[in-house]
């Protein structure tokens, strides 16, 4: 005889079940963007690879009931599993998109931010098909490779393509030990789709490595904390003192705020860049001057280096004597050429200089 209590149960869950998962990827969204915002806390690592653990469990229980098997695993308890694995890549991307977005210039990394973002909103409307051990392993090999990028750098304490080819070296190994349980637990559905899975997975790995070497994909762990153009830069013993214009508010919308300088003139690029406690790495201010055809030219590329482990960011300025007026940025960029972060202004040629204000750092 069919219990009552659990037969309202399940009923009560595929009722609310969209509800329920769309409820679950907004609370997984706003904690994760309210907390644990450090990729090299371990507390951070330890829930990101939670969600992981959960992804690939859901992964086979799911198969291996769709499959005729696990017949003790109840409807309810199935119900809550797909719940759990929606809500654990929610968690995953969203994360992701939040860290991601934290390091790297939006413009340069827009696309990867971009397929994040379809990939956060594609999970809502996804459960359905995690049955789909296809879409299952390129789900769970794709957390696994964002997972990897940015947590093999903060284990070593450096960054770079010897890094990233270290994580995309670890991510197929670990796929190849799943795939090797995946066999032993549900054989029939593997081996039925085991040539889509291993060319999906060798897809993504090749994508992601191509994103990686076009400089799309942002550096994490590195993110730039602060960043601004001024007159003038000063370093005393325990601070920065930096004096600019103060922003009006086309200025605070625009991608070029105006700074008015006495040509020819210095002006001054000060950025502070976040790195864990371990680094210590270089990093450079590219100056680029926008020509006529709307082209950006490198001017000159100054590098410092920069030690990790300050809340605040690693800080550093550079200055350039301005010559004519026009449209300039200046990107932070690793040695291999990746963007942490970029500072576009527009210089305006003026008679005196403006009031001033005074900003520490």
């Amino acid at each position: 005889m069919t219990d009552p209590g659990k037969y309202r149960v399940v009923s009560w869950l595929e009722k609310y079940e969209r509800h329920i998962s769309a409820l679950s990827i907004v609370v997984a969204f706003i904690v994760d963007s309210t907390t644990l915002v450090r990729v090299d806390f371990a507390i951070t690592n330890v829930v990101l690879i939670a969600y992981l653990c959960i992804a690939a469990l859901g992964n086979l229980v799911i198969n291996l009931r769709e499959s005729g098997g696990a017949q003790w695993f109840s409807d309810t308890a199935y119900t809550w599993m797909l719940i759990a694995v929606q809500f654990s890549y929610g968690g995953l991307f969203g994360r992701f998109l939040i860290y991601y977005s934290r390091s790297g210039s939006l413009l340069a990394s827009w696309p990867f931010l971009l397929i994040l973002l379809v990939l956060l909103v594609g999970n809502e409307f996804a459960k359905r098909w995690y049955a789909k051990i296809t879409l299952h392993m390129a789900f769970l090999y794709l957390a696994l490779i964002l997972y990897l990028t940015f947590a093999i750098p903060v284990l070593f304490g450096g960054v770079g393509w010897l890094y990233f080819v270290l994580s995309l070296a670890l991510s197929l190994l670990f796929m190849h030990w799943y795939s090797l349980v995946a066999r032993k637990i549900i054989p029939a559905r593997y081996f039925e789709k085991e040539r889509a899975i291993k060319s999906t997975v060798i897809g993504i790995c090749c994508v992601v490595a191509g994103l990686y070497f076009a400089h799309v994909i942002p550096p994490l762990p590195l993110s730039l904390r602060d960043a601004g153009v001024y007159h003038d830069v000063r370093q005393t013993s325990t601070q920065f003192i930096a004096r600019g214009e103060e922003m009006t508010l086309r200025d605070s919308f625009s991608l070029y705020p105006a700074i008015h300088v006495a040509l020819p003139g210095p002006v001054y690029v000060f950025s502070s860049v976040f790195a864990p406690a371990n680094f210590t790495f270089t990093v450079a201010h590219v100056w680029q001057r926008q020509d006529g055809d709307g082209t950006w030219r490198d001017i000159e590329r100054i590098p410092f280096t920069v030690s990790g482990g300050r809340e605040a960011g690693y800080r550093g300025y550079t200055f350039k004597r301005i010559q004519e007026p026009g449209v300039w940025r200046v990107n932070v960029e690793t040695s291999e050429g990746q963007i942490v972060g970029r500072i576009g202004f527009a210089v305006v040629r003026a008679s005196t200089t403006p009031p001033l204000v005074t900003t520490s750092y």
